[in-house]
């Protein structure tokens, strides 16, 4: 068998919590956070034993089209698995950092700003 898409991984009962990994830059170009999701298929069908599939979807650097004006990569097309994932009880998560990470704030404002970009573009706000 080889490597499926994320909702795949979620009708397996054994496994509850999915960690997307990483948005590792807070402000890069445009202002907007850098994500690189690369390996999440990766891994979790390692763990399934299974092999890779050029032809799923991944969503990294170099992997297709980015957001006007950054470099944050377009993974729109995880939000129906997440979703899907969601609906089963299972808790998806947006790891922050890493080990090439450029994170970090200047000021108490500064960090209350990027807590609310997640919280619009990634966590249930209202930003498209």
């Amino acid at each position: 068998m080889y490597l499926a898409v994320l909702s795949f991984y979620c009708d397996d009962d054994t496994v509850d919590v999915f960690p997307l990994a990483f948005l590792y830059i807070f402000r890069g170009k445009g202002g907007l956070p850098v994500i690189d999701f690369s390996n999440v298929l990766f891994i979790l069908a390692h763990l399934q034993g299974l092999k890779a599939d050029v032809g799923c979807k991944i969503c990294g650097l170099g992997s297709g089209k980015t957001f006007p004006g950054s470099d944050l990569t377009d993974c729109s097309f995880l939000e129906e698995d997440i979703r899907f994932c969601q609906a089963k009880g299972k808790i998806v998560t947006l790891s922050i950092g890493g080990a090439t990470s450029e994170v970090g704030f200047s000021s108490d404002a500064q960090a209350e700003a990027f807590g609310t970009l997640l919280w619009e573009m990634f966590l249930g706000g209202s930003a498209s």
